[in-house]
């Protein structure tokens, strides 16, 4: 998938990576910057159990925040409102 904004843009070569192939993404900017990044091989549903786990365990605050979560649902709905409005929305 692809997120092209006003600054920049991402890029997530590939929607799902099998738990024994490195992701592959890339990044850049208006500015000119860009850089691909490639993240080791790991199965991501072992590591959100596992980090979840840990967090009530060891009584710890998760990596992502609540308001993490909120501001990802927000672009989630946006996403999807974008694709049936034929029109881009903006977020708060």
């Amino acid at each position: 998938y692809e997120i092209i904004g006003t600054l920049g843009g991402v890029t997530c070569h590939a929607t799902w990576q099998p738990a024994d192939e490195p992701a592959k993404i890339s990044w850049w900017t208006e500015a000119g910057q860009h850089e691909t990044v490639e993240v080791p091989a790991a199965d991501q549903f072992v590591n959100e159990i596992e980090h979840f786990s840990n967090c009530g365990l060891n009584n710890s605050a998760p990596l992502l925040s609540l308001e993490d979560a909120r501001a990802n649902c927000k672009a989630i709905v946006a996403t999807l409102q974008s694709v049936k409005e034929g029109k881009m929305i903006k977020l708060d």
